[in-house]
């Protein structure tokens, strides 16, 4: 499909150009983009400095009378791979400003005092553990004696009786 300059035209496409790919239409990015039909974002907080084009095309479907009855809009982004964007987010990655001098906290890992609390309740959490199993070992223990010996009396029991 070619794209199209009147977006009243029933089926015909207005804006970037598209392409099928598996019966599904979608956009065509070996071509330069159009012209309000598409832009270029990156996100503000993303640490690489990641560089996006986004591009969409327009269907209108029209009525025999000529009014517009749909739009269907076809949307694609991708990434963009320019050495340009990839090495500006490289040497901006640490030094963007004085308060993000310092990698995100997500890239730092944990610290030391992080990861002391976390020994401390789990130590913590693995002596209560072995508290409750210790408890019922013994009470296991004790009422094993108890049966044992109730059905030795049972025993005794039944040979008085017997006699």
């Amino acid at each position: 499909m070619l794209s199209g300059e009147n977006p009243t035209q029933n089926n015909v496409v207005v804006g970037s150009p598209i392409a099928t790919f598996y019966n599904q239409l979608v956009i065509n990015f070996s071509t330069s983009p159009t012209a309000n039909y598409s832009f270029t974002y990156q996100d503000p907080n993303d640490p690489f400095g990641l560089v996006y084009d986004v591009r969409w095309a327009v269907i209108t479907t029209t009525n025999s009378n000529g009014l517009v009855t749909s739009k269907r809009f076809i949307l694609g982004t991708r990434k963009v791979v320019a050495t340009e964007s990839i090495n500006r987010s490289r040497s901006t990655r640490f030094f963007r400003n004085e308060k993000n001098a310092l990698p995100r906290r997500s890239e730092q890992g944990f610290s030391l005092i992080e990861m002391m609390i976390a020994a401390v309740i789990f130590i913590l959490l693995c002596s209560a553990a072995f508290a409750l199993l210790s408890v019922a070992q013994q009470r296991y223990q004790t009422e094993s004696q108890v049966l044992n010996s109730f059905q030795k009396q049972g025993l005794v029991w039944t040979r008085w009786c017997a006699t």
